[in-house]
C-alpha cells in the first residue's frame, strides 16, 4: 500500500464519523501509517448524509482531500447513491445488505448483512457499523486485527461509554471481522 483512499458513507446517527475516527487513528498511532480523516454531516441531524473520508499513506498525505475512493463502505442508500460515481475503477465497495440500490461499474463488491446480523445477534442495528468496519479489516487488511481493536478500545475509553456498549461494540467488531475474512476464503 502506498496511499489508499476510503470513504465510510451513510445516514446520520449510523456512527459513520465514528468508523472513520477509529480507522484513521489505527492507521497512525499502532500501524505508524500517515492518515487523515475529513467529516461531513447532511442538514438533518438524523437521516441526512454522513461521510467520513479517510487516506492512509505510507509516505505524508499532501491533500487530505479524498477525490476517488479506492474503498467506499456505504450503510444507507441514499449516501450510496450520491457517492459511488466518484469510485475508481475497479475500486472496492462494502455495502450493507439491506441496501437496494446497486451501481452498475466495475466494482469488486461485498454485500455485508451488517444490520441483519446487528439485529439478531445485539437485537439492534446501532452495532452494524462496527461489524461493517470489521468486514472491511477482514476482507482488506488495511489494518492489523490488533491495531483496529487497540484504536477501539482508545476511543471507547475517551468518550467514557459504558460498559455494555464497549463489549457490544468490540464483539460486533470481531464478528465482522470473522465475516470479512469468510468471504475472501470464497
Amino acid at each position: 500500500m502506498t496511499t489508499l483512499e476510503v470513504q465510510f458513507v451513510g445516514s446520520g446517527g449510523q456512527g459513520i464519523v465514528f468508523l472513520g475516527f477509529i480507522l484513521s487513528r489505527a492507521a497512525v498511532i499502532y500501524e505508524g501509517k500517515d492518515a487523515t480523516n475529513i467529516q461531513s454531516y447532511g442538514s438533518r441531524m438524523r437521516g441526512g448524509s454522513t461521510i467520513s473520508d479517510i487516506i492512509i499513506s505510507d509516505e505524508d498525505v499532501i491533500c487530505p482531500v479524498v477525490s476517488e475512493p479506492d474503498i467506499l463502505v456505504a450503510l444507507a442508500d441514499e449516501s450510496l447513491e450520491e457517492f459511488a460515481a466518484s469510485l475508481k475503477e475497479g475500486a472496492l465497495l462494502l455495502i450493507d445488505e439491506s441496501v437496494k440500490f446497486f451501481p452498475k461499474n466495475n466494482f469488486k463488491v461485498f454485500r455485508i448483512p451488517a444490520a441483519k446480523i446487528a439485529e439478531s445477534d445485539f437485537k439492534s442495528r446501532t452495532p452494524a457499523n462496527m461489524i461493517m468496519l470489521g468486514a472491511l479489516i477482514g476482507i482488506t487488511d488495511l489494518v492489523s486485527e490488533e491495531a483496529i481493536l487497540n484504536s477501539l478500545l482508545d476511543v471507547m475509553e475517551e468518550l467514557d461509554l459504558r460498559e455494555k456498549v464497549k463489549e457490544r461494540n468490540i464483539q460486533a467488531l470481531i464478528k465482522g471481522i470473522k465475516l470479512g475474512r469468510a468471504l475472501t476464503k470464497d
